[in-house]
Order: structure tokens, then C-alpha cells, then sequence
């Protein structure tokens, strides 16, 4: 009998106990659930990226977006180069003063979105100097932003573009007033690459020593050898003259930087080592036409020989082409080429787009661009027969 009693007593306490379990457990999935619904709205209300503490995106689609003046308005002048002057990990402005003496740096405000108005640093030609052109780079590899500004003499007979390198103090205020020479070139500007594949910034180019005489093939075109990495401070040449790495140079045909040019240092067959894309102009008594020159880079062999750049196409550019640009148009991972056109009246332009008929970027496979075959093929301005004009 107190069996009995024990077992029902037992049996009654574990039917309350369930019944409170139960309870609990009803509570605890309405304050989940609840807690969820608190958590949705204050992400809607907020955004998720605000909730976590990451803030909101300033845009929120993909495409081309009008940012507005970003307080260039407020800066008198052109912007000539891009470079992260302070090490914020923002670029910042380098722009040309409306005279073409001087070019300022203006830094990235990302609090209020918008480049400053008083400039960070700034470098300054004599007055029979103009700035026709700068290149932002860490030039003797130190760590701070250097500047190779190139200019002209205000002479209009004058056929030399002249070159100096102001170089960023390691303190970080400003540039050294008394520039590095570097040897001159025609009015065709150098195109920046890296020769060697030393992560070195060379220049390509046509010396003005070298100009004189009309060019026969492709050994015209030089290096502006990078002598600053590793040197001592006391250094006054920035860059030395020596042959381009152009694999039988001699029998290629002749390039004459167009001036001005749009020459690129991409990869363009996807092997992960740039190539050259050269803009060529040649010029007769009765017109002058662009060409273009594709050099792909060649690594070298077991015993480290044979490195540079070998001929694989060439080709006529379309009349009234203007500044090529290049990037991957259609997200296939291969350089493409964009670049207008207009008729001698300007009236009738188009933007047309070269499709790279390629391998993806970093593929082991080679294959012909701009076309089919290995390394070879032309210039189009659409993808599989299609015109791409518009």
C-alpha cells in the first residue's frame, strides 16, 4: 500500500514537473523568438551593417555611380596622377596647377569624403619649365610616395621632354627640393614598366640622343634603367640608358611612340606576367597612321637566360582612334581594350570595345588574343564577328 502511495505520489510529481518544463520551455522559445523579431527590425530599421557596428554602405549597387565633384571643384587645376601620399591606404590627388609649374598633393579626407583643399606637399618647375605630365611612385623603394614629373620648355621649337624625380622626404614633409636628373626623351613620354622583373619601376622609351636619325626597327626603343633601389642617398642619377629587353629587336619593325600614345603595361595573354601593348605612329608625306605592337613577356630558361619581351602581333589601329584604355569589359579574366573613335569633324564618335579572345588570367594554356591562332590575331572591336561599337 505505500508502494502504492509512493509510486502515484512519484508519478504525480513527475507529471508537474513536466508541465513545468513545458512551461519554461514555452517561455524561453517566446523571448527567442521575440529577441528574433527585435533583432529583424532593428537590421531593417538600421541596416546589418550598422547593427554590427560596421556602418552603412555609402553605395549600394554595382556600377558606375555619380559621386559628385568629391571637392575637386574646389581645386584649381588638372588631376595628373593618383598615390598614397601618407600612408593611410587612401589615394590621394596629385594635381597640375593652371600654370604647369606646380603639382600639389591633396589628401583623402574619408570623414568627409572629399579631398582636402590646402595642399599636403608640393614640388615646383622653373618658369621656362611646363608640366605636361606626372608619374606617382616609390621610385628608390623607401617607403614614401616620390614624383617624376615631366615637363617641357616653354620654347615651341623645343623637341625634348625634360624629366626630374622629386623624392618624398622619410619624414613624411614633403619633397626634396633639388630633384634627381633623369636623361631626356623625345616628346613622346616613356611608358613606366618593370624591365626586369625586379618590382623596379624602368622607364620605355626613346632617348633624345637617339632621335636623330630615323628609326629601322625595334632596337630604337631603351630602357630608362631604375638606379635609386639600394643606392646611397648621395645618388644624383635617378636612371641610366641601356637596351630594351626586346628579343630579336632587330628584326622587328620600328615603333615610333605615337605623341601622344596610350601604351600599356597589362597582361594580355594571361599568363600573369604583363606584357607590352605599344602605340605606334607612322608617319608619311601625305598622312600618318597608328599602329599598335604586342610584346608578350618570355620568363626565362632553367639556367635563368632568355628572359624579355618576343613580337607576337602587330597591327593598324582604327583611323581617329583616340586614348586606348584597358580592363576586363566583360568579367571573362582577360584584359580587353576600350577606346573612341571620331571622324576629322569630331562630329561622329563611338566608344568601341576590343574583346580579348583569351585564356583566363593565369591559365597554364596560350592562345591567340584579339583573335584566333597562337599570339596572333587582330585588333576587332567585337566578340565572335559581333560589332561592339556603340
Amino acid at each position: 500500500m505505500a508502494l502504492s502511495c509512493e509510486a502515484e505520489c512519484s508519478k504525480s510529481a513527475m507529471t508537474r514537473s513536466n508541465r513545468h518544463r513545458s512551461r519554461l520551455s514555452k517561455a524561453r522559445k517566446l523571448r527567442a523568438a521575440c529577441a528574433s523579431a527585435l533583432l529583424l527590425s532593428a537590421a531593417q530599421l538600421t541596416g546589418v551593417d550598422a547593427l554590427f557596428g560596421i556602418g552603412e554602405k555609402r553605395f549600394k549597387y554595382e556600377g558606375l555611380i555619380n559621386a559628385g565633384s568629391l571637392g575637386l571643384d574646389r581645386i584649381h587645376g588638372q588631376v595628373a596622377a593618383w598615390g598614397d601620399w601618407n600612408g593611410d591606404q587612401f589615394l590621394d590627388a596629385i594635381v597640375i596647377d593652371s600654370n604647369r609649374q606646380t603639382a600639389n598633393v591633396h589628401l583623402w579626407d574619408r570623414t568627409s569624403f572629399s579631398f582636402g583643399r590646402d595642399p599636403a606637399a608640393t614640388v615646383q618647375l622653373p618658369s621656362d619649365n611646363k608640366i605636361t605630365n606626372v608619374v606617382a611612385a616609390d621610385v628608390n623603394y623607401d617607403g614614401r610616395l616620390d614624383l617624376l614629373v615631366m615637363s617641357q620648355s616653354t620654347s615651341a621649337s623645343s623637341k625634348q621632354l625634360l624629366m626630374d624625380v622629386f623624392l618624398g622626404r622619410a619624414d613624411g614633409s614633403g619633397f626634396e627640393s633639388i630633384p634627381l636628373s633623369v636623361p631626356s626623351s623625345t616628346l613622346a613620354q616613356p611608358v613606366t614598366i618593370d624591365a626586369s622583373g625586379d618590382m623596379q619601376m624602368d622607364l620605355l622609351g626613346i632617348p633624345l640622343s637617339d632621335a636623330a636619325a630615323p628609326a629601322k626597327d625595334a632596337s630604337e626603343l631603351k630602357i630608362w634603367r631604375n638606379l635609386l633601389v639600394g643606392s646611397s642617398n648621395n645618388t644624383t642619377a635617378a636612371f641610366d640608358i641601356v637596351d630594351a629587353p626586346l628579343l630579336d629587336a632587330t628584326k622587328a619593325p620600328a615603333c615610333q611612340l605615337a605623341n601622344p600614345h596610350s601604351s600599356a603595361f597589362v597582361d594580355l595573354n594571361g599568363d600573369c606576367l604583363a606584357d607590352l601593348f605599344l602605340v605606334c605612329s607612322e608617319d608619311s608625306f601625305l598622312s600618318s597612321k597608328l599602329t599598335y605592337q604586342i610584346w608578350t613577356a618570355v620568363k626565362p630558361n632553367s639556367k635563368g637566360e632568355g628572359s624579355g619581351f618576343k613580337l607576337a602581333s602587330t597591327g593598324e589601329l582604327p583611323p581617329g582612334t583616340g586614348a586606348l584604355s584597358f580592363g576586363d569589359i566583360d568579367r571573362d579574366g582577360t584584359i580587353d581594350v576600350i577606346f573612341p573613335t571620331c571622324d576629322r569633324s569630331g562630329d561622329k564618335c563611338f566608344i568601341n570595345v576590343a574583346f580579348n579572345r583569351q585564356i583566363p588570367l593565369c591559365s597554364p594554356r596560350i592562345d591567340g588574343f584579339f583573335g584566333g591562332g597562337p599570339g596572333y590575331g587582330s585588333l576587332s572591336t567585337g566578340k565572335k564577328n559581333a560589332n561592339a561599337s556603340s
